[in-house]
């Protein structure tokens, strides 16, 4: 199974930088997300890796080959892209069975691998059929068993998911996953919903305009994300502006627009510092009328979602900012209506400080 690593590499499109001096290792039989908004790079990273396109600094590794001048088919990658890119005019064996057959592999090897991965994504009983007659699910089984056909051990999937129906798409992400982990492949897999890289990735990668933000487990990036960004593109978080009062040992107090105290139990920050602090939507716990308390905040409710399986409320504190809570629907015991007056609260260790965004908190928690 192939490592990738990409040492210092940047990629420009005349004034655009869409990669900038990124270094990456991806261990063999990984499966790793490439994740972050539009226009942070996720595509370019992935035409790099399968010389699509060329980088204009720095070095690609492919195991231990430079392939900075491979072609893609020196490369031996199995691309999966969006569209599926299937053959109309060819069959679902002719399009399985085209790597081989342009790699001039003989009649019995082709024929053993092309049925065999047509089993794998239990299409086999329509081998005869054209990708038109095959629904989009179907398609996309058809473009995976074509890359795989190749024989490659390195598997590219630029957010092959992507064109399919919200149910097909959470149906796909296991099988896709269990393809992968049954083939023993390393995969890298383009995303920018953070719901589906969270469920297929051994570890993710947050892009933003073109470096990495955060690699880590998804648990890591959730639980301990390193940046206001990355906390708040992955997962929700509500994110209150203040000054650093007084550090002790254990916590630090701080003051919250409109001169309101909060206490929190990160105490790497110094006092009189700038900070922003981010607590989870599910961190927050909402209560009726006004409780006094440690990071109790006082509001009125402006807005309530019922989104099914939870329930989310946007309160407006006192001194106008809007946080949001969210409560699962089946712990939601209290009936809240639109203008209550409700307390908000959260632990100090479910919150986490950052320092204040060079380029402010809006421009921070912007994902373009």
């Amino acid at each position: 199974m192939p490592e990738v690593k990409l040492v210092n590499v940047t990629k420009r499109y005349k004034k655009i930088t869409a990669i900038d001096h990124l270094n990456l290792h991806i261990q063999d039989g990984e499966y790793v997300t490439i994740l972050g908004p539009t226009g942070s790079g996720k595509t370019t990273l992935l035409r790099l890796i399968a010389g699509l396109v060329k980088p204009d600094e720095g070095a690609i590794y492919i195991g231990s080959k430079l392939v900075n001048d491979l072609s893609p088919e020196e490369r031996d990658v199995g691309y999966v892209f969006q569209n599926f890119a299937l053959f109309p005019h060819l069959t679902v064996w002719q399009n399985v069975t085209f790597g081989p057959r342009v790699k001039y592999w003989n009649r019995e090897r082709t024929t053993s691998l092309g049925w065999e991965m047509l089993e794998m994504v239990r299409l086999a009983e329509r081998a005869n059929a054209y990708p038109h007659e095959l629904s989009g699910g179907m398609q996309q089984r058809i473009a995976l068993a074509r890359a795989l056909t190749a024989g490659t051990k390195l598997l590219l999937l630029d957010e092959p998911l992507g064109a399919l129906d919200a149910r097909l798409r959470v149906e796909l992400r296991y099988e896709l996953k269990k393809f992968v982990n049954d083939l023993g492949l390393t995969a890298i897999h383009v995303t920018h919903d953070q719901e589906e890289a969270m469920t297929i990735s051994d570890r993710i990668v947050v892009l933003r305009w073109g470096r990495v933000e955060q690699v880590g487990s998804p648990v890591e990036l959730y639980l301990e994300p390193k940046s206001v960004f990355v906390a708040n593109f992955v997962g929700e978080a509500n994110f209150l502006e203040g000054i650093v009062e007084e550090v002790s040992k254990n916590k630090a107090s701080i003051k919250i627009r409109g001169d309101l105290p909060i206490s929190v139990l990160d105490v790497t920050h110094q006092k009189e510092e700038r900070v922003v602090v981010a607590v989870r939507l599910e961190n927050m716990v909402l209560k009726a009328g006004e409780v006094t308390g440690i990071n109790h905040l006082f509001g009125r409710i402006k807005k309530i979602r019922f989104l099914g399986i939870s329930m989310r409320y946007d309160i407006q504190l006192d001194n106008e900012d809007i946080i949001t809570v969210k409560m699962p629907t089946a712990h939601v015991t209290q009936r809240f209506d639109m203008g209550d007056r409700v307390t908000v609260s959260f632990a100090p260790e479910k919150a986490v400080a950052y320092s204040y965004p060079i380029e402010g908190l809006a421009k921070e928690l912007s994902v373009g």
